[in-house]
């Protein structure tokens, strides 16, 4: 169905509606002629279809919104036209001139729609409170005290505030006073007092800055590439409580601790504690230690999460997309507490590199990015495990069996299997990265099991 014929329906069914069969209420708008219309169900079917013909068209950086977004922008814009009589003499004059027009209008819309914004994200991370800023290219972690000291009020904050006119004089002072740590201090600043309830939840704020994209796509776009940069801060430590430990906010995150209760003979015994791996574990020394030894990872992670923003014309841009999502698969493994869903999702995280290649996919990549063979024994205890066999195993009888659903005893330990197979997938997340960094050939799907080993 083309374009013409998708309005003439709209026309058509907007001109006739008949809401007797409604089940729901019709949707209403007031066009910018100020006149309101309602229409059913079927003109909301028939927009949608509109909708993905028009984002299928649209060229970059058009093409940078949202679908709820653009479907907003072509029901506004077929509305708009329809009030105003334009679709109506195009169909009577059975030309496409309304159709250029509608086009024409949805583009500049589009358009409009562009911005650059620079995202703020509060996270849980390592950092302490009087540590300095540290980047990882297009993100910036800086702890809340650092934040705040460069904090500066767009007009648009200053316009809606409601808080009295002498909070605007020294709200930045407040904040400050709030945020510091060797502080104790109570304020009466309406507006130090607002940002200061948002970022005390969390101890860092994550920050970026995406370019001419429409905002819904564009908080989108920062989040992915935010959640993996904080994934690939992570990964340096070789320790799996770090993912724990390093989240965006508005993630689901560990307690720092919980309690356990039980009764014995119908009496409550003496409730137990468990501190969880929320717990920080490194001090400030130690986390530069880190960033220093893994700072090829870190510049190849930067780099790669500067290609799946944009910043960067990379000829290989999908493939950084497909390692930040192998990295995110990996990363939410981290973060599972079954071991049978963690070993599934470390296999995902692998199937995901190697371009679903199943298990001898996996086991090429692995080979060559390590430069091992096959019969390479990776592990002697409890008993020598080759290579080959460890991969299979890891595919067939924990992703896929895990998966399929045919391991449903929950009671089976899979512990030892998830702590093997999560130093196998960190080693080649960050060995891949590297690879990429230096690699020149094609960008098909399954391009990582083709890269040597370096």
């Amino acid at each position: 169905m083309n374009l013409k014929d998708i309005i003439s329906d709209i026309v058509r069914l907007i001109d006739n509606r008949d809401f007797s069969c409604e089940k729901g209420f019709p949707d209403t708008i007031t066009t910018r002629s100020g006149i309101q219309i309602s229409y059913i169900s079927d003109v909301r079917y028939k927009i949608e279809l509109f909708k993905d013909i028009i984002k299928a068209d649209l060229k970059h950086p058009l093409n940078n919104i949202s679908n709820n977004s653009l479907y907003d922008i072509c029901r506004n814009s077929i509305c708009d036209l329809y009030t105003e009589k334009t679709l109506h003499e195009g169909i009577e004059d059975n030309s496409r001139s309304h159709i250029k027009k509608l086009k024409k209008e949805i583009e500049e819309r589009v358009h409009m729609s562009l911005t650059t914004l620079t995202h703020h994200f509060p996270a849980h991370t390592c950092l302490f409170p009087l540590s300095e800023a540290i980047s990882i290219g297009p993100v910036t972690f800086y702890p809340n005290l650092q934040w705040v000291k460069k904090l500066e009020l767009h007009d648009n904050y200053t316009q809606q505030t409601l808080a009295p006119d002498e909070d605007l004089v020294n709200w930045k002072e407040e904040l400050i006073k709030l945020t510091d740590p060797l502080e104790r201090y109570e304020s009466e600043n309406h507006i130090a007092n607002r940002i200061y309830s948002i970022i005390k939840k969390s101890n860092t704020i994550l920050e970026i800055e995406i370019k001419n994209f429409e905002f819904n796509l564009s908080r989108k776009l920062a989040k992915i590439a935010t959640q993996a940069t904080i994934d690939s801060f992570s990964l340096i430590f070789n320790n799996e409580g770090m993912f724990k430990q390093q989240n965006l906010y508005e993630h689901p995150t560990l307690p720092f601790s919980f309690n356990t209760l039980a009764s014995y003979k119908g009496r409550l015994v003496y409730p137990g504690m468990t501190l969880t791996e929320r717990t920080p574990v490194y001090n400030g020394a130690t986390i530069s230690t880190f960033l220093n030894e893994n700072k090829e990872f870190i510049d190849s992670a930067g780099n790669i999460i500067d290609s799946v923003i944009n910043i960067k014309n990379y000829p290989n841009k999908d493939l950084s997309i497909r390692w930040t999502t192998s990295l995110n698969w990996y990363a939410e493994a981290q973060r599972e507490q079954d071991d049978a869903i963690a070993l599934a999702k470390i296999g995902i995280s692998l199937d995901v590199l190697s371009g679903g290649g199943e298990w001898v996919g996996i086991l090429e990549m692995v080979k060559n990015i390590l430069g091992l063979d096959d019969q390479h024994v990776i592990f002697e205890k409890p008993h020598k495990t080759v290579l080959k066999e460890f991969i299979s195993d890891l595919y067939n009888k924990g992703r896929s069996q895990i998966v399929h659903g045919n391991h449903i005893d929950r009671l089976i330990p899979f512990e030892q299997e998830r702590k093997k197979a999560s130093k196998m997938c960190r080693v080649i997340l960050m060995a891949s990265a590297h690879n990429l960094m230096n690699y020149s050939g094609d960008g098909s799907h399954n391009a990582f099991v083709k890269m040597a080993h370096r």
